[in-house]
């Protein structure tokens, strides 16, 4: 047990930098992506905190089933973390992109039809 608090310190510290992180670049970002961004703060916040809790589980002698529930609990938890996180990151950088370069707009809107984000087109 006194690993499980000692290994929490860091990964509560990296959560806190990440997300006190997140929160500075708010203000240099598009409008357009402010809002998807400061979203993913506590998107992080939500998935990086099931980890200990499912670490926990096991703790609590309700048998087998703790250990089920463990697994359960990371795998919903790296679903969130790393693909959901990365749909959302691609989407915002795509967004940025648009905005950024109107002729990667343009050539990206040729692509099947696809239609750059509301925001981006002029």
């Amino acid at each position: 047990m006194k690993l499980a608090i000692s290994s929490t310190i860091p990964f509560l510290f990296l959560l806190y930098v990440l997300f006190v992180e997140l929160t500075k670049s708010l203000a240099v970002q598009p409008v357009q992506v402010r809002r998807t961004l400061s979203n993913l703060r506590w998107l992080l916040l939500l998935s990086w905190g099931v980890y200990p809790i499912a670490y926990l589980l096991p703790s609590f002698d309700i048998g087998a089933d703790g250990w089920v529930y463990k697994q359960v609990g990371y795998s919903i938890a790296d679903i969130i973390a790393k693909a959901v996180y990365a749909i959302i990151i691609y989407q915002v950088a795509r967004t940025k992109s648009f905005i950024e370069d109107p002729s990667f707009a343009r050539v990206e809107e040729g692509h099947a039809g696809e239609k750059a984000p509301a925001a981006s087109r002029r």
